[in-house]
């Protein structure tokens, strides 16, 4: 399935762990077309904590998953889009490039200072990662 992970704290610095509202979707941007969305509920707490998204196809069936394939299928620049209690949290754009997801910042080896380069591969290798830079 096609994974988004994020780290989320509870900001108001307090000790309680507290369960919160969350939409995320995957966006076109070409026409703002929702191609995937999730909604649920998730923990914060004042520490950092991963979070994994996976995502449902607009208007499909809710126990299935879109695949990365799903998204790559069509070049272009796309975003995902995270709210958490009804506020926008972070936009997070991404490009679609002949039908591969594009490095970019620090992960991108040519523009970047070897020291300071992103590895584009976690576990060992066995998955590959993009690390995508918080819009607002």
């Amino acid at each position: 399935p096609f994974r988004f992970t994020v780290w989320v704290q509870d900001q108001r610095g307090q000790e309680s762990k507290r369960t919160v509202p969350y939409t995320v979707a995957v966006i076109r941007n070409r026409d703002e077309k929702v191609l995937a969305q999730d909604e649920g509920t998730l923990r914060l707490e004042p520490r950092w904590l991963k979070v994994e998204f996976l995502f449902h196809p607009t208007g499909g069936d809710k126990n299935a998953y879109i695949k990365a394939g799903d998204v790559l299928q069509e070049d272009g620049n796309y975003s995902v889009r995270l709210s958490i209690e009804g506020k926008p949290y972070g936009t997070y754009p991404f490009t679609v490039k002949d039908h591969s997801l594009q490095l970019q910042g620090r992960q991108r080896r040519e523009d970047t200072d070897p020291l300071e380069y992103l590895t584009d591969y976690v576990s060992g290798g066995r998955y590959r990662s993009w690390w995508i830079t918080k819009a607002r």
